[in-house]
């Protein structure tokens, strides 16, 4: 029995495949997040680990020197 498969290709700065957009991760939020202070500092810290993760750099949320920096 064959089964199909789909699939995406994400290519960064290629028409090849599907474009990946980090910049739009730094737009700023809508007032309503940003007036909420939990979940605009939920939004901050979840790009903040994306985009160290990215990177492929472990940095501790809290005191990690890294994530203070960003």
């Amino acid at each position: 029995m064959r089964k199909s498969v789909s699939f995406s290709i994400f290519t960064p700065g290629s028409d090849a495949g599907l474009k990946v957009n980090m910049l739009g991760s730094f737009r700023c939020p809508p007032e309503n997040i940003i007036h909420d202070h939990d979940i605009f500092i939920e939004k901050v810290q979840n790009t903040t680990s994306t985009l160290l993760s990215l990177l492929n750099i472990e940095s501790d949320p809290v005191s990690g020197k890294e994530n203070l920096l960003i």
